[in-house]
């Protein structure tokens, strides 16, 4: 028997005398519920390349440089569609194994070209606490820089507006759009 199926278990034959529960039993119950809501993990083990998802579903990716040294990061298999959609700078990316990271703004997949996976792994389930607290936390508003609102209208339009329009007329028109964001968001 798994230990799922324990807790479940255990859950129905404390439910079964509902008239007998104390404050701890309670606790255990809401405790065995808010377990049993969260998603299965799936066992922690290397496994091999080949049984690897090619969806673009994030791993844990282990293999060997260019020196032999062992390097596990977090990557994903890109199919060649994939690939294209994020080639924003349009040099050609093809479908392959992506390190995925996350802090670089504008360049959060990077090719692995130093060596061949081998093995792989699920990532494990975030800890929930610590989402939970990620969305209680409120975040301090951030607005436009005028070089960001004309980069926006230049992709919206498709030509450069910073030699057609006036930059009063950008910053205010970034600065409205911010302020009805910050209404409905808040």
């Amino acid at each position: 028997m798994t230990d799922r199926e324990l807790m479940q278990q255990a859950l129905e034959a404390m439910l079964a005398f509902p008239d007998d529960i104390s404050d701890e039993m309670f606790e255990a119950i809401r405790a065995l519920k808010e377990r049993l809501a969260q998603p299965e993990q799936e066992p922690v083990a290397w496994r091999p390349i080949e049984s690897a998802p090619k969806t673009g579903r994030k791993v844990i990716l282990f293999y060997k440089n260019r020196l032999n040294v062992g390097r596990t990061v977090i990557a994903r298999c890109l199919t060649d569609e994939q690939a294209t959609e994020i080639d924003a700078d349009d040099v050609g990316l093809e479908g392959g194994w992506y390190e995925c990271i996350d802090n670089w703004g504008d360049f959060t997949d990077v090719v692995i070209h130093e060596g061949e996976p081998s093995h792989w792994m699920p990532l494990p389930a975030p800890p929930i606490e610590a989402l939970r607290q990620a969305l209680e936390t409120e975040r301090e508003w951030v607005g436009l820089a005028d070089d960001e609102a004309f980069k926006i209208l230049d992709n919206v339009l498709g030509f450069n507006t910073s030699f057609g329009l006036e930059t009063n007329f950008v910053r205010a028109f970034a600065r409205a759009i911010e302020a009805k964001l910050r209404e409905k968001n808040t």
